[in-house]
């Protein structure tokens, strides 16, 4: 009788090795599968309220197109994938774009070695995509 507790005994300490054995590679090879993985981070922008923000501040239009642009490179260069949160059905608060102030947007450009756009070349960008308007439609924009 003595023998047979203690082969059940010994029998039971061996499923339990195997058990913590088990959970130990799993556990281990489901970190480093984890590793591997790569997710994007990802960034909602209300773009009309960005606009209208700072168009009720006072700010004209140029700067407000520059600011956008700015902060869409930003995003771009930080690896974000951008959303347009109209199209958006929920969001967690992390994933909504706060609102960043002009002095802040220069401080993370220059952080990250953005060069700021000029309104020159936004006046270009405006004007190449006035054209393509008025080729794609057939319509004139002046």
């Amino acid at each position: 009788m003595r023998n047979a507790i203690l082969i059940v005994c010994l029998v039971c300490g061996l499923l339990g090795l195997n058990v913590i054995a088990s959970k130990l590679v799993v556990d281990h090879e489901i970190d480093q599968f984890s590793k591997t993985l790569v997710i994007p981070q990802l960034m909602t922008v209300d773009l009309d309220k960005m606009v209208s923000d700072k168009l009720e501040q006072g700010i004209e239009p140029k700067k407000i197109l520059a600011y956008t642009d700015t902060v869409l490179e930003l995003l771009r260069h930080d690896g974000f994938i951008v959303l347009d949160s109209k199209n958006v059905l929920y969001s967690p608060e992390r994933h909504n774009l706060r609102d960043i102030t002009f002095e802040e947007l220069d401080v993370l450009i220059k952080d990250r070695g953005i060069e700021p756009l000029e309104d020159q070349s936004y006046q270009q960008s405006l004007d190449d995509s006035l054209k393509h308007i008025e080729d794609t439609f057939d319509i004139s924009t002046k």
